[in-house]
């Protein structure tokens, strides 16, 4: 924990030529500022542990709204807890609940008048979403922030605090991939397809850049979001469904670098191939030549 002597330690070592004074005012400064941000900072309140539902090896659903656990990372929290959070949540950080409440006021029309009622709403919204992400993996990384704000249209009130969005306007939900995290899968599947990793000389080539690109581009064409009011059959009541539909999947993505692998080295590929049948045929004979 950064302290006053900390900080005075620290700017005398930087400015030799200060007075005491002065490198006392920047010490009282700088610690002025850290507790600033400590206080404005969105951490999870302390009222249990959020991943003790966890079912199945999940960790809940991604919250959004700036919200972070303990140790700052995305704050993911199993549905049945949303109840107990939001009323946490509504004495700890009233700044983050009122944006929650003010949202999905804008979303649905229903002003909810207790944390709790709220609460049991964003239940049923996790739950939906944690069962499409056991079913589609691009699913588990869109938040719950992300959902409410797909909902949002204008209904004549421009929102609470007048911002008023145009109706149904559909969200793009973009998956930033870092360039070294592409480039790691394709010399993976090149160790595995080609039986070697890639070179520097073939990231100067042609096929290797043109691949780069397209799997960047797939990833930038993200998960689009689209909402609509329906009658449902059954209950003959109004509801809102959430479309989403993804512009890219893992599975795509592969084939592309399978291909692109082949047709860059068909003698390497080819090699490779026979190597793993020679290594089959070995094992089934137990190893006799």
């Amino acid at each position: 924990m950064r302290d006053l002597q900390y900080y005075k330690k620290y700017y005398r070592e930087k400015y030799p030529n200060l007075s005491d004074k002065q490198i006392t005012d920047l010490a009282k400064a700088a610690l002025a500022k850290d507790s600033q941000n400590a206080s404005a900072t969105n951490t999870l309140p302390s009222f249990g542990d959020t991943q003790s539902e966890s079912t199945a090896g999940t960790r809940g659903v991604l919250v959004g709204f700036g919200l972070t656990d303990k140790d700052g990372n995305d704050l993911y929290i199993m549905p049945g807890l949303f109840p107990q959070f939001m009323t946490t949540l509504s004495v700890k950080n009233p700044k983050a609940y009122n944006t929650i409440l003010t949202n999905v006021y804008r979303a649905t029309g229903t002003k909810y008048k207790d944390p709790n009622t709220l609460g049991t709403w964003l239940q049923g919204v996790g739950r939906n979403l944690l069962a499409s992400s056991r079913q589609d993996a691009t699913a588990a990384n869109i938040s719950m922030e992300a959902l409410v704000n797909a909902n949002i249209v204008n209904r004549g009130t421009a929102g609470i605090f007048g911002t008023g969005e145009e109706p149904n306007i559909p969200t793009r939900q973009i998956y930033n991939i870092p360039t070294a995290d592409i480039a790691a899968k394709i010399d993976k599947d090149a160790q595995s397809i080609l039986g070697r990793a890639i070179t520097d000389d073939d990231k100067s080539q042609d096929w290797y850049i043109n691949l780069t690109n397209t799997i960047s581009d797939m990833y930038n064409k993200g998960i689009v979001t689209k909402t609509k009011v329906v009658k449902n059959p059954k209950t003959g009541k109004k509801e809102r469904q959430v479309i989403q539909t993804p512009g890219f999947s893992e599975e795509k993505i592969s084939e592309v670098r399978t291909k692109a692998l082949e047709e860059a080295d068909p003698l390497g590929f080819e090699r490779k191939q026979n190597l793993d049948f020679a290594n089959w045929a070995m094992q089934k004979m137990g190893g006799r030549g």
